[in-house]
């Protein structure tokens, strides 16, 4: 039987940072790559781009028990979230 599937929101980089192998992984496999499928890339914008200035990172990453399955990045500022990366699905 498959573990629940739960969603934990991080706002660090170093939360997120201590995933980075199991994003790398994901990104792989996705079938559609762009700037945000890499978690290097990702990190560098969160932590210097001027466009994300004053933003805190919401990362949504989904689990299957402490297995990561699939991320959102998002930006929070002022009550507005915004998307990091397109969706695939």
């Amino acid at each position: 039987m498959a573990e629940t599937l739960s969603v934990r929101c991080f706002t660090q980089v170093s939360d997120i940072d201590a995933h980075a192998a199991a994003w790398e992984t994901l990104n792989v496999k996705s079938r559609r790559k762009g700037f945000f499928h890499s978690w290097p890339a990702l990190k560098v914008h969160i932590e210097a781009d001027a466009s994300f200035a004053g933003y805190t990172p919401w990362f949504l990453a989904a689990f299957e028990g402490n297995t990561p399955k699939g991320y959102l990045a998002l930006k929070f500022k002022d009550g507005v979230v915004t998307c990091l990366r397109e969706l695939e699905i």
